[in-house]
């Protein structure tokens, strides 16, 4: 391996990914993880009552401040992905927040299952499965080593 090639499979001093394909990957994965916060935020904001009542029985206001919260995330991951250079320090970041939400989740559904309908505990389920998936593209892109 060249010097060339051993260096851009390196991460840069200032903390961003230099490997094409790695940072391709993980570019992709960050739009994804934006895309997928968006929509999320976008039922929490649109359609609280329905989810209130369906869901989750919680006050409207908590799923709507939840959604404006999501939104929040989205809009950072977005920003994170479209910079020329992809902050690790940052993905390092967004990867946490994600495996947070992985790990609160069945928590979440145990401590508060008398407020989750059945569907509710399926729709957090598959939420946080795809969290994880996310999760685990970001941190293998990451950690990738060539």
């Amino acid at each position: 391996m060249n010097l060339a090639n051993q260096t851009s499979t390196q991460v840069s001093k200032q903390g961003s990914i230099n490997n094409s394909q790695h940072k391709d990957i993980l570019r992709t994965t960050l739009y994804a993880n934006s895309v997928f916060s968006t929509v999320s935020a976008g039922f929490l904001l649109l359609v609280p009552g329905l989810i209130a009542r369906r869901f989750i029985d919680m006050p409207i206001s908590l799923l709507l401040l939840s959604g404006a919260i999501l939104l929040m995330f989205a809009a950072v991951v977005f920003v994170v992905a479209k910079a020329q250079r992809i902050n690790k320090v940052l993905v390092r970041l967004i990867f946490f927040a994600d495996l947070g939400w992985v790990v609160l989740t069945p928590l979440a559904l145990f401590f508060f299952s008398s407020y989750i309908s059945a569907l509710g505990n399926i729709l957090l389920l598959s939420v946080a499965l795809m969290v994880a998936l996310l999760a685990w593209f970001e941190w293998s892109a990451l950690n990738q080593r060539a």
